[in-house]
């Protein structure tokens, strides 16, 4: 398996699980499916390096050795109909706050995240507004 050290993630409603590869792909599986494969999406082009889902649940928020950050609704997902290799486009990305890894995301009350990331920039974001709070 290419799962990376991101790790595996159970969706707040405990239906679906996430994990993220090396190669940068999020792979989606339905727990009440016995783990039945839902699909891959390409989601970073190096590797996934944290993984974490918004406050209210909806999103899965991604972070990569490429420096990005992504929001997926988690209903585009596991949607039905279309290939387990469908492209799904991200809600949100944030592409120039971070030049190296990151190497933590985290998911605050009212739609906040907060990234770091190796080259010691520490950001927290809004989901929604997809704008920059603040950058230390």
């Amino acid at each position: 398996s290419d799962l990376t050290k991101a790790g595996l993630l159970i969706s707040t409603c405990g239906h679906f699980l996430v994990g993220g590869s090396s190669t940068g792909n999020i792979h989606v599986w339905s727990i009440y499916e016995q783990g039945r494969y839902l699909r891959m999406v390409k989601a970073h082009y190096r590797a996934i390096t944290a993984l974490t889902w918004s406050d209210c649940g909806l999103y899965l928020i991604t972070g990569g050795a490429d420096g990005m950050i992504h929001a997926f609704s988690l209903m585009d997902l596991v949607q039905r109909g279309g290939t387990p290799k469908s492209t799904i486009h991200p809600l949100r990305t944030w592409s120039a706050l971070h030049h190296l890894p990151i190497t933590c995301i985290l998911s605050t009350m009212g739609s906040r995240i907060i990234s770091a990331s190796e080259d010691g920039q520490i950001a927290m974001l809004e989901l929604f507004s997809q704008q920059v709070l603040f950058q230390l």
